[in-house]
């Protein structure tokens, strides 16, 4: 996750109730190997977990790092987390048709 603004909000980073790279219906993997950086946000969550399911998501996240991020960050179930720390460089412009849809980020040039 990369130069993203959050306005009003948070990013979250789920915790997981069964291993990586296994994801039959239903479940919830965790995020492993994460790079979260220059990221603007109220609060960034690593390792949350879904309201009153404590017992259910007992799988780490796992191995995020973060770096030039501005938020607040909130450690939950999580193992691993390294914050190199900084300040966001953020690089705010208003979306544009070829930002959203099928064909987002085929052809975007950031300022």
């Amino acid at each position: 996750m990369i130069n993203n603004v959050v306005v009003g909000g948070k990013i979250r980073l789920m915790a997981g109730n069964m291993p990586p790279g296994q994801d039959p219906e239903p479940g919830y993997s965790p995020a492993t190997d994460t790079v979260v950086r220059n990221n603007v946000a109220d609060r960034i969550e690593i390792g949350h977990i879904i309201g009153g399911r404590k017992r259910q998501f007992t799988i780490p996240a796992a191995n995020t790092q973060l770096a030039n991020n501005n938020a607040n960050i909130e450690l939950g179930l999580q193992v691993a987390t390294t914050n190199s720390g900084g300040s966001a460089s953020t690089f705010v412009r208003p979306l544009r048709p070829s930002d959203v849809g099928p064909a987002a980020g085929r052809s975007v040039a950031c300022p």
